[in-house]
């Protein structure tokens, strides 16, 4: 399964291909950026239909933007080995404005609330890590471009 979804909710169906019956008893999906993230699926949301071969099991979730890979654990005591990825895109009309950092590092806004908590962007090949989101707005520090071991 390869879904890229564009920030808003979809529903995430999966079909069974083998005849031994399970129940699904919980789904998390976890960021492939950092293991520690994961998101639990909300049990109300799970519905399956059919049985053995061919059963559909749907669910639905808010995801930030990122990458994840599911974890099904289900009845008997087993799970489901997925290996396929969830990609979830940044919508395509976020806007950043231009803005100014000094040497010193900074922070830079970007005017989106949906993103990973974590998400990081690349900035003049620096890594600035996200530090916080507020309503509609995720910050991220940039680090010092010169610092006293970088000078000569």
């Amino acid at each position: 399964m390869n879904l890229t979804a564009d920030g808003a909710s979809k529903t995430i169906t999966f079909i069974m291909d083998n005849a031994v019956p399970i129940t699904i008893v919980s789904i998390n999906l976890i960021s492939n950026m950092i293991q520690s993230v994961f998101y639990t699926v909300d049990p109300l949301t799970i519905t399956t239909t059919g049985s053995g071969i061919g059963a559909v099991t749907s669910f639905g979730v808010n995801l930030p933007a990122g990458n994840y890979k599911l974890a099904v654990l289900t009845t008997p005591g087993g799970y489901i080995s997925i290996n396929n990825t969830i990609n979830v895109v940044l919508p395509s009309n976020l806007a950043v404005t231009t803005q100014t950092l000094s040497y010193n590092g900074g922070v830079v806004s970007i005017p989106s609330g949906n993103l990973s908590p974590s998400s990081y962007i690349l900035v003049s090949g620096f890594k600035a890590m996200l530090t916080g989101q507020s309503g509609a707005v995720t910050n991220y520090k940039v680090p010092p471009f010169v610092t006293s071991k970088s000078q000569s």
